[in-house]
């Protein structure tokens, strides 16, 4: 299996990301002598240093903290989960009480986490001293059920669900997932199909060659049925030296966008996050 090359915008997203980081750091850096001149061992920004939790357990590297502002900063490259501006995610809550956890094991005071958006959105999470630690118990439990399965093939210790499959970068090689996976996963989990293709079809806009599959849907978050995904760029499957699906061929779409309610089914990519990989081709 090959994967396209759907993340054409990374770098961009990278940059923006970074001139955030900058922008937070310089208006950090303004804040009174008076918070400058707290006792606290550390310095009082950060970006990007990793933290290790007390007997090297636990680790992680938030995107920028500021101290005096008792604040965690995580940027990220998305837009707000159901299209909601403040909201954070489950998964989210999740890292940022650990980064406050690991941020309170090393002796930097912080109380506040935010998600910083692409779009320019932010959320804010107060976490207290104990959601902190009760996260980093929990992160140290699952720690010792990974360990307890270590050598355990992958298919063996895969536990699909939608809230662990979110965000997985495993789905397109998981077969658990590829087999527990339902229509009713998709809200959380996002738009991933895999079927036979029916037909391809191929087109020129621009000067860019598109290609529109029509599939037989057979498993994944979408109903099972006649389904095109529309429109994929031809350079995203062909970067790596994979080819073109074929008819009859069996193709995985991960993290596509379902466009409408009315039979047949419709998935567009998104250029940020859609790829395509061929499972099986007929021979």
């Amino acid at each position: 299996m090959r994967e396209c090359a759907g993340c054409r915008y990374y770098n961009l997203y990278r940059e923006r990301a970074a001139l955030e980081t900058i922008e937070s750091a310089e208006q950090a850096d303004r804040v009174s002598t008076a918070a400058a001149t707290q006792p606290w061992p550390l310095l009082r920004l950060h970006t990007e240093k990793k933290l290790v939790s007390m007997g090297g357990l636990l680790a992680g590297r938030p995107d920028f903290i500021d101290s005096a502002a008792r604040e965690i900063i995580d940027y990220k490259t998305g837009v707000a989960p159901d299209g909601a501006t403040d909201t954070v995610s489950a998964t989210e809550v999740r890292q940022l009480r650990l980064y406050v956890y690991l941020a309170l094991d090393n002796g930097i005071p912080v109380s506040t986490a935010v998600i910083a958006r692409a779009d320019g959105h932010r959320a804010s999470l107060d976490v207290s001293k104990e959601d902190a630690e009760a996260e980093g118990r929990r992160a140290r439990e699952l720690l010792a059920q990974y360990n307890g399965s270590a050598g355990s093939a992958f298919d063996e210790i895969a536990q699909p669900s939608p809230e662990n499959c979110s965000f997985c970068p495993c789905i397109p090689f998981c077969e658990a997932f590829w087999r527990t996976a339902s229509p009713a996963w998709a809200e959380q989990c996002g738009v991933h199909l895999e079927g036979r293709v029916s037909s391809v079809d191929e087109s020129t806009v621009q000067g860019m060659k598109l290609v529109t599959l029509q599939m037989e849907a057979q498993r994944g978050t979408v109903d099972a049925g006649d389904t095109f995904v529309e429109q994929i760029p031809e350079v995203w499957i062909t970067a790596d030296g994979a080819d073109v699906p074929r008819e009859g061929g069996i193709v995985r779409v991960v993290h596509g966008r379902l466009a409408g309610d009315a039979p047949p089914q419709v998935i567009r990519v998104d250029r940020t996050t859609t790829s395509v990989w061929t499972v099986a081709v007929e021979k």
